[in-house]
């Protein structure tokens, strides 16, 4: 009797990874077959300097990381060191340009802006102040692994995943900046 319920357990695990397996893949295709929406007008943090800015007037491919406010936007900006490196990799090749667009809950976004002023960071930050880019991008799902897309100039996905999370992603960007 614990022998088949140990089998029942394994084979429904199996089931239930293969599931998910299939549900990320087909939302994998359902984001690389559409084009990626921005928001019109966003706002940039940089250096203590807060203005709008339409990031399709940005006309080179852009790795978009998008944090939504499912996660508490100020926690979430004390992680942002760790995109350091990929800020280095867009400055060195001049074939990308990162956006970390952050997306806080509408109570929150003066807040959010007024903690993105106080970093110190030497690299620009977005914020959706318009709680736009969720409403224009239906086709992304919640999770988190899916917000990162590195889009070509005319907002077409390229590659999906965190480069920094994933080193996999990291070999696949490296290839599309030194290969292309």
């Amino acid at each position: 009797m614990k022998r088949a319920s140990i089998v029942i357990i394994l084979l429904l695990s199996f089931l239930v990874f293969s599931c998910n397996r299939i549900k990320l893949r087909r939302s994998v295709d359902a984001i690389m077959n559409s084009k990626i929406h921005l928001p019109e007008t966003v706002l940039m943090v940089d250096s203590q300097t807060v203005q709008p800015l339409c990031l399709d007037s940005l006309h080179i491919s852009k790795y978009l990381i998008h944090i939504d406010s499912s996660a508490c936007s100020q926690c979430k900006i004390s992680e942002f060191i760790i995109y350091q490196k990929l800020f280095e990799l867009s400055r060195s090749s001049n074939k990308f340009v990162p956006i970390i667009l952050l997306t806080p809950k509408a109570n929150q976004v003066d807040g959010t802006i007024e903690h993105l002023i106080q970093t110190d960071w030497d690299f620009p930050v977005y914020v959706d102040s318009g709680l736009a880019f969720g409403r224009l991008n239906p086709v992304i799902p919640n999770d988190n692994r899916l917000h990162s897309v590195l889009i070509d100039n005319n907002n077409n996905p390229i590659l999906i995943g965190d480069p920094i999370a994933n080193s996999q992603i990291m070999d696949m960007l490296n290839d599309y900046i030194y290969n292309k």
